[in-house]
């Protein structure tokens, strides 16, 4: 201290962790690094003091609930997203199964607005009540119509937009602000840029950028448009407090409110007649008086004191619509009185009848090494009846791939599909590739509901899924899809949410304390269903089933599975290989732009090129540069990593964190990392099938092909066991028993 001289006391290649050391007196110090405490003294250097730890781990058992894939009866819809109350509070227009709906709960009338292949979503309404805007890619590409509801007549409207979301008209209709996307970013979901164009001349102005796409609400003289986003705590890390803001559309000035401090806001609602907000905080539904300019008065106040999300305002602000779960609720505010105005809005599983044979040269079953060779498979219905040689009954039709390799449906365990990517081009893309499964950890529940729903009954096609809801998570947040918990009520009423909308499983994210965690294991495990997580320890202690990424980060602020030098440690390849928890690597997301100079080819697939094009490939490499020259020591690191665990026989599985890598091929990509590290082909297709199956909690119905289980599966023309990038030849994908044809999925585009 007296001279400023400054030395290296840890020897020149020590990955040294990220706590601090400690005097023992005025010339030995202790430290840990390479996964070892060493103790430093001037005079004689480092040495190490090993030490043992016992971590006492008791399993915890629970009744898993299975799917079942076979009851095709009638059910209510779970998947009403984004409700729009009419401005005179009669009628609500919400999205589901795919389409637009328009509901009377008075006269008990649903009519069905969009009845086509596009995705239409996002409703809002018009001032005067005679017009829907939402948003639809029903003519190729995501853009914002415009429906006379008298007429029934929709036209779009001429915008330049890539990405769209959100739409909204000023109250005199002559100006639509809405989120697109920022050029360069591929992630619209978490970054967008509130613009606002002038319909008569089509002149387009930035207000906000960048920022999570929300809710957006003109005040009563379009002067102001109020939504939410996220303010940092501070410049260290990232997450903090979704508050709201109003933006002057003359100056472009913006404004942030804090309404309550330290709380986190979702979904404000403006009732721009009574100069009035009312917004999600601690899951329940909240009130704001404000001033013509939108500034808040006063304190806020409760309004509904019970799960409520999703709220929309009429114009005088007398009644609000707000989603509680499976149930769609009025409330008229004079009174207080709640309703129940759910819609009966029933839907069914498509269910395939045909008995039919595939007939194989060479089938990978997703549990032994080696192929099984010149087999038939009767497929009956949505099931597999028999495998091998039987005798086939007259007239039942062959389907010959004798010359082709057949290997059951891929598992993408890792994929967040976003909020508006229900369409026909989104899920023919997932089958194209061959992926017949996809567990999405981190979704809108409401929306995910919305897509399963229309993918299972085949209004839309697309694989099936396995949807979470909103990530738990601790006060502080990042991503809007992520819940920040505020209390031990607040934890409860989202626990409640994911019950009643019936999810495959629970994700604990960043910041949520390991008391709350602890909590979501009970709660989950009691449901059935499995819970996944980023942390490691006390999550493994506590019961958490799965985790996330290799790399992914964590409420400990540092890395808890590979350190910041690419290195893991003994404790970590135990913990995985010894609990059963199964892993979700996720490699891709520093190897991306690996595959682009070592595996090119890749994105020159009859695939890529159809559904993405070169202009992705270059959005993506430039957008995951930042790994830069440093994604070959990622890489690298993962795979040790990897080949431990495999070799001791721990649950990996195979997925991507799509959209940061290109959904589909992403996954492919993965593939290749993994026989780029060593790992065996056969390794590889059972990570993405079998094991893949086992961390969703269906292994009983997917996964491998075996007399009983579903028939998803792939038909590819190569040989995947010897080299995995035979995968991305698929020619036919089979899901529930029904054939897609590669050139009928590409030529649907």
């Amino acid at each position: 201290i007296a001279s400023g001289e400054q030395r290296v006391l840890s020897d020149a290649d020590a990955d040294v962790f990220g706590f601090r050391a400690n005097w023992l007196d005025a010339a030995t110090a202790v430290y840990s690094a390479d996964g070892e405490i060493r103790i430093w003294h001037e005079a004689s250097g480092t040495s190490a003091r090993p030490f043992t730890a016992q971590l006492p781990y008791v399993a915890h058992p629970y009744q898993k609930a299975r799917r079942n894939f076979d009851d095709a009866t009638p059910r209510q819809a779970l998947g009403i997203s984004l409700p729009a109350l009419s401005p005179d509070g009669k009628q609500v227009a919400f999205g589901a199964l795919g389409d637009l709906w328009l509901w009377t709960p008075a006269s008990k009338v649903l009519l069905q607005l969009t009845d086509d292949a596009g995705a239409d979503q996002m409703p809002a309404w018009s001032a005067d009540g005679k017009t829907l805007i939402y948003v639809s890619d029903a003519g190729g590409r995501y853009q914002v119509w415009s429906r006379k509801l008298d007429e029934n007549v929709a036209k779009p409207l001429a915008l330049q937009a890539k990405e769209l979301s959100y739409p909204r008209l000023s109250p005199d209709g002559k100006q639509l602000a809405y989120f697109t996307d920022v050029p360069g970013n591929p992630l619209l979901h978490v970054t967008g840029q509130l613009v606002v164009t002038d319909l008569a001349t089509g002149q387009t102005r930035t207000l906000l950028e960048p920022m999570p796409p929300q809710v957006l609400n003109w005040s009563a003289d379009g002067n102001f448009i109020l939504t939410t986003r996220l303010q940092p705590y501070s410049k260290r890390y990232r997450e903090g407090l979704f508050e709201l803001v109003s933006v002057d559309v003359r100056t472009g000035k913006a404004l942030d409110q804090v309404p309550t401090p330290h709380r986190s806001i979702t979904h404000a609602t403006l009732s721009s007649g009574a100069a009035q907000v009312a917004y999600s905080q601690d899951g329940v539904l909240n009130l704001w008086q404000l001033d013509q300019q939108l500034h808040g008065i006063g304190e806020p106040k409760v309004l509904v004191d019970a799960l409520a999300d999703s709220a929309s305002f009429s114009a005088a602000g007398d009644y609000v619509v707000f989603q509680a779960g499976d149930r769609l609720r009025r409330l008229q505010t004079a009174t207080g009185n709640i309703e129940d105005i759910t819609p009966p809005l029933s839907w069914q599983p498509k269910q395939e009848s045909e008995e039919w044979v595939l007939r194989a040269g060479r089938v990978f079953d997703g549990k032994n090494q080696h192929y099984l060779t010149n087999v038939d498979i009767l497929i009956r219905g949505n099931r597999i009846a028999k495998i091998g040689h039987f005798d086939i009954p007259p007239g039942t039709k062959i389907v010959d791939y004798s010359d082709k390799v057949v290997v059951p449906g891929l598992f993408e365990s890792h994929a967040h599909i976003g909020d508006h990517n229900l369409s026909e081009p989104q899920g023919r893309l997932w089958l194209s590739y061959g992926i017949t499964s996809v567990r999405d950890p981190g979704s809108n529940p409401y929306l995910a509901n919305e897509r399963k729903e229309a993918w299972t009954m085949g209004r839309r096609i697309g694989p099936r899924t396995f949807i979470t809801g909103h990530n738990i998570d601790g006060n502080r947040v990042f991503y809007a899809v992520v819940e920040g918990i505020s209390s031990d009520q607040h934890l409860e009423r989202a626990l409640e949410r994911s019950r009643l909308l019936k999810v495959d499983l629970f994700k604990t994210y960043v910041r949520l304390p390991d008391r709350q965690q602890q909590r979501v294991v009970e709660f989950a495990h009691a449901m059935g269903v499995p819970v996944t997580s980023h942390e490691l320890l006390p999550a493994a202690i506590s019961g958490v089933d799965n985790i996330e990424h290799f790399t992914g980060t964590s409420r400990r602020g540092y890395a808890t599975k590979i350190s910041e030098l690419g290195r893991s440690y003994q404790d970590v390849e135990t913990v995985l290989s010894e609990t059963g928890m199964g892993i979700v690597p996720t490699m891709v997301v520093p190897g991306v732009v690996l595959t682009f100079s070592e595996q090119n080819d890749i994105y020159n697939t009859p695939q890529f090129n159809t559904f993405y094009g070169p202009a992705a490939k270059k959005n993506y490499q430039d957008f995951m540069g930042f790994f830069g020259p440093g994604s070959e020591g990622y890489v690298n690191a993962y795979g040790k990593l990897l080949s431990t665990l495999i070799a001791r026989g721990a649950l990996v599985g195979t997925g991507t964190d799509s959209p940061f890598t290109p959904f589909g091929t992403g996954l492919h990509a993965e593939f290749r990392l993994y026989q780029r590290e060593g790992i065996a082909p056969w390794q590889i297709l059972k990570a993405a099938t079998i094991d893949s199956a086992r961390i969703a909690s269906a292994d009983k119905d997917l996964g491998s092909i075996e007399v009983g289980k579903l028939a998803d599966m792939v038909v590819v023309d190569g040989d995947p066991l010897a080299d995995i990038s035979a995968l991305d030849k698929v020619t036919m994908t089979i899901l529930n028993g029904h054939r897609y044809l590669l050139q009928d999925l590409l030529l649907n585009r």
